[in-house]
C-alpha cells in the first residue's frame, strides 16, 4: 500500500504540473475555479504523458530511463511558465488549509483505494494480454508483426506505454494496478470537489452534472474488478464524462477568442483514442465543437436575408479551424495508427478497414474473425444462441444488467429532453445529447458492453437529474431511483439483498418527495448508502471465488506470480520461433516469459530479422 501511495503522489504532482502547463498555454481563463482546473489538469497531464511515451515506443523500448526523460522534459516545459509555478504553490496552500474533516476524508479514500489496489489482480484481460503487452513495450518497444503471435497485441494502448517504465526491478509485476487505482482515485477526488461545493451551496449546474455522473459510474466500476487492474477502459469511461462536463463549462464561461480552452476536449479525446478506440466518436464531436466555437459566432440562419450568402460566410469562418482541428487530431491519433500498421498491418484493427498487404500483416480472414469474436464476446458468454437474429439480446441483458438499465434510462431521458426542450435553458445541452446518443449507438452496433459504453450511457440521465437537483425540484427523487437501480441492477430479484435495497430505495424516495426539508448531507448520505451497501460484500466474495485472501499488504502489493502461481508453460517451436503456451487449460499468460500465447494467430511465421531476435519482429512465410 505504501509504495502505491507514494507512486500516486508522484503521479499527482507530475500530471497536474504538465496539465497546468497546457492550461496556461491555452489561456484557459474560463476555467476560473481552482477545483475545475485541478481536475482538467490531472486528465490532460495523464493523457499527454501516456501519449508521449506511446509515440516514443515506435522507435525505442520504454525503459525507466526513457520514462524519466519524457517526464522531465514535460515538467520542464510546464515549469518554465511563471504562472504554472505560482498556481501550483497556491493549490498546495489551499490543500493544507482544508478543514480537518475533509483532510481525514481524503486520507481515508486514499487508504481505501490503496487497500483494494494492493489485492491481487483478477481482471481476465490482464492475464490474457495486458501485462504481456506492457512487457513487449518495456523490453522491445513496437515490434513489427506482433499480432502474428496474439492478435490482441494489436489492440494495444498508450495506457500500457504509461505503465511500461514503472515495471522494473523490485516493482516488476507488483504495481500493475497502480494506474488503475490512480485513475479511480482521481474519480473519487473529482467527486469530492463537486460535493464540497454542493454541500456548501456554492455549486453551479456543472457540479451537479459531474457529481451525479460519478455516482452512476463509480459503483458500477467498483462492482467489477476492473478499477484495480491495468485496463484502459476505466480512464475512457471517466474522460467521456469529463469531456461533456468541460464543454458545458466552456460554453457557459468563455467570452474571449484568445481563450483557447475549446481545444481541451479535442486534446482529451484524440489522446484518449490512443488509449482506447472506443473514444473515436468523441473525437468527431469535439472536432465539431472546436470548429463551431472558434469564432464565437451565433450559428443561425436569418431567412429574411440571402441564405446562400449566409452559408458562404459560415463556410469561410469554419474553413481555417476545420483544417487546424483535423490536422491537430490526426497528429495526436497517428501514433496508434502507425503502431497498428506495424503490429498487424491494419490501421484500425480489429476493423478490416485500411488493411495493407505487408510482410507481417495478419490475413484479412483472421482480422475479420477477430472482430467477430470481440463483437460476439460482448453480446453473450458461452454458446452462441440459435434461432432469431436478435437471440443474443436476452442473454446480453442478463450479463449487462447495469448497462441495460442505464440505456433504458438514457432512452427515457432523451425523450424528456426533447419534449421539454424549451424549458431546459443550458448552453451545450445539444452537445451532451448528441454525445450520449451517438456514443451509445456506436457501442451497441460494435461491441455492446458496459466497459465501452458506461461513460456514454450516464450522460443523458446525469444531465436531466442535474437539472432537477439544481432547481431543487421534487423530481430530484428520480436521482435516488436511477442511482440505486444502476448500482444494484446486478442483484437477483429474489435475493434478500435486492429486497433490502428495494425497500430502502422506496423509503428514500417517499421521504425525499414528501419531506422537502431533507438537506444535502442527508441526500448524499442516502445515495452513498444505496450505492455501496451491498457492493462491498460482493467485492469480497469475488476475491474469495478466485481463491485470493483479501488482506492488508502494508508495503508492496503481491506480484502476479504470487496471485497467480506460475503453471507449467510448454515451449513450442514454429520454424525459428520458440514460444510458450499455458498448460493449465486457460488462455492466460500473466507474467510468463515472452513470447507467450494460448495459440498463435498464424502458425506459418518466422523471425523477421534473426540477428535481432524478438526485437526484429515476425513475418508470415509466403507460400
Amino acid at each position: 500500500m505504501l509504495v502505491l501511495i507514494l507512486l500516486w503522489l508522484l503521479l499527482f504532482a507530475l500530471t497536474f504540473t504538465i496539465g497546468l502547463g497546457f492550461l496556461q498555454i491555452l489561456r484557459a481563463d474560463c476555467l476560473s475555479r481552482q477545483g475545475d482546473r485541478l481536475i482538467i489538469a490531472l486528465w490532460l497531464g495523464l493523457f499527454t504523458l501516456a501519449w508521449a511515451l506511446f509515440t516514443l515506443s515506435l522507435v525505442v523500448p520504454l525503459s525507466p530511463w526513457v520514462g524519466l526523460a519524457v517526464a522531465g522534459v514535460l515538467m520542464a516545459i510546464a515549469f518554465s511558465q511563471t504562472q504554472t509555478r505560482r498556481e501550483s504553490l497556491t493549490l498546495l496552500k489551499n490543500l493544507i488549509s482544508l478543514p480537518w474533516p475533509w483532510k481525514i476524508a481524503g486520507v481515508g479514500l486514499t487508504l481505501a483505494t490503496a487497500f483494494f489496489s494492493a489485492q491481487g489482480i483478477i481482471w481476465f484481460d490482464t492475464g490474457l494480454y495486458h501485462y504481456q503487452a506492457i512487457e513487449w513495450l518495456r523490453q522491445y518497444g513496437t515490434v513489427p508483426g506482433l499480432a502474428l503471435i496474439h492478435e490482441r497485441f494489436s489492440t494495444n494502448s498508450s495506457w500500457f506505454a504509461l505503465a511500461a517504465p514503472l515495471n522494473f526491478g523490485i516493482f516488476n509485476a507488483k504495481i500493475t494496478a497502480c494506474l488503475g487505482g490512480f485513475t479511480f482515485l482521481i474519480g473519487l477526488l473529482q467527486t469530492a470537489i463537486v460535493l464540497y461545493r454542493i454541500l456548501h451551496k456554492t455549486e453551479q449546474f456543472t457540479d451537479w452534472f459531474l457529481g451525479l455522473a460519478m455516482f452512476l459510474i463509480i459503483p458500477t466500476l467498483f462492482w467489477s474488478s476492473l478499477p484495480f487492474s491495468i485496463s484502459p477502459d476505466q480512464p475512457i469511461i471517466f474522460v467521456t464524462v469529463i469531456t461533456a462536463w468541460v464543454m458545458l463549462i466552456i460554453l457557459d464561461k468563455r467570452t474571449s477568442s484568445q481563450d483557447q480552452s475549446i481545444m481541451i476536449p479535442l486534446i482529451l479525446t484524440a489522446t484518449g483514442t490512443t488509449i482506447k478506440l472506443s473514444a473515436l466518436p468523441l473525437v468527431v464531436l469535439t472536432f465539431c465543437f472546436y470548429v463551431l466555437n472558434q469564432s464565437n459566432t451565433n450559428w443561425t440562419i436569418n431567412f429574411n436575408i440571402n441564405i446562400t450568402h449566409q452559408i458562404n460566410q459560415y463556410l469561410k469562418l469554419i474553413f481555417k479551424p476545420s483544417i487546424q482541428g483535423a490536422l491537430f487530431a490526426t497528429i495526436l491519433i497517428s501514433p496508434l495508427l502507425i503502431f497498428n500498421i506495424f503490429t498487424s498491418g491494419c490501421m484500425l484493427f480489429p476493423s478490416s478497414l485500411f488493411c495493407f498487404n505487408l510482410p507481417w500483416s495478419l490475413s484479412l480472414t483472421k482480422v475479420q474473425e477477430s472482430y467477430q469474436e470481440i463483437k460476439a464476446w460482448n453480446r453473450w458468454i458461452g454458446a452462441e444462441p440459435t434461432g432469431e437474429t436478435l437471440g443474443w439480446v436476452q442473454p446480453w441483458i442478463e450479463s449487462e444488467r447495469q448497462f441495460a438499465f442505464l440505456i433504458l434510462c438514457s432512452v427515457i431521458t432523451l425523450g424528456l429532453l426533447l419534449i421539454y426542450d424549451r424549458k431546459i435553458v443550458i448552453k451545450g445541452k445539444y452537445y451532451v445529447i448528441i454525445m450520449g446518443t451517438a456514443g451509445l449507438i456506436y457501442v451497441l452496433t460494435s461491441a455492446p458492453t458496459w466497459r465501452f459504453g458506461l461513460g456514454y450511457a450516464c450522460l443523458l440521465p446525469a444531465f436531466l437529474l442535474a437539472e432537477y437537483c439544481y432547481r431543487h425540484s421534487r423530481k430530484r427523487i428520480l436521482s435516488v431511483l436511477v442511482i440505486s437501480g444502476t448500482a444494484n441492477a446486478w442483484l437477483e430479484l429474489t435475493s434478500p439483498s435486492f429486497l433490502l435495497i428495494f425497500t430502502l430505495t422506496f423509503l428514500s424516495i417517499v421521504a425525499t418527495y414528501f419531506y422537502q426539508k431533507i438537506n444535502r448531507w442527508q441526500f448524499f448520505t442516502v445515495l452513498s448508502m444505496l450505492s455501496f451497501l451491498i457492493i462491498g460484500r460482493h467485492y469480497l466474495l469475488t476475491y474469495a471465488h478466485n481463491r485470493i485472501n483479501v488482506k492488508i499488504h502494508p508495503l508492496f502489493p503481491p506480484s502476479l506470480q504470487e496471485t497467480h502461481p506460475p503453471h507449467e508453460f510448454r515451449a513450442l517451436q514454429t520454424h525459428d520461433i520458440t514460444y510458450f503456451v499455458p498448460t493449465d487449460g486457460t488462455e492466460l499468460c500473466w507474467a510468463a516469459p515472452l513470447p507467450c500465447t494460448y495459440a498463435l494467430s498464424d502458425e506459418n511465421i518466422q523471425l523477421r530479422d534473426p540477428a535481432r531476435g524478438l526485437a526484429g519482429g515476425f513475418v508470415r512465410i509466403r507460400q
